[in-house]
C-alpha cells in the first residue's frame, strides 16, 4: 500500500463580472497588473476513504499569498496521509511484508 501526500494549490481570483454577466474569476486581466485586486484562495485534494476517491476542499478570501501559503501548509499537516488499498493484495501477503 502507498501513502500519497495531499496536493494543493494557491491561486488568485476576483468576483468581477464580464459583459455576458458571468463571473471572470481567475481570468480577469486586471489580476496580473494590479496586486490589490482580487483575493487569494487555496484548493487541497486529499484521499478520504477506502474508495480512493479524491475530494477537493477550497478556501477563499485571503489577503496575501503568504497568508494563504501558511494556511495551506497547516492544512497539509493536519490531513491524515490516507492509504490507497491494493485490491489484489491478500491479508497474508500484507502481513508477510
Amino acid at each position: 500500500m502507498s501513502a500519497p501526500s495531499p496536493r494543493g494549490r494557491v491561486y488568485r481570483r476576483c468576483g468581477c463580472h464580464g459583459e455576458g454577466g458571468r463571473q471572470l474569476g481567475p481570468h480577469r486581466p486586471r489580476l496580473a497588473s494590479d496586486p490589490d485586486h482580487g483575493s487569494w484562495a487555496l484548493a487541497v485534494d486529499a484521499l478520504t476513504g477506502p474508495d480512493g476517491r479524491r475530494r477537493t476542499g477550497r478556501r477563499r478570501g485571503f489577503a496575501s499569498r503568504t497568508e494563504v501559503e501558511t494556511t495551506l501548509a497547516r492544512v497539509r499537516e493536519s490531513l491524515p496521509p490516507g492509504l490507497r488499498p491494493d485490491p489484489t493484495e491478500t491479508l497474508v501477503g500484507y502481513l508477510l511484508e
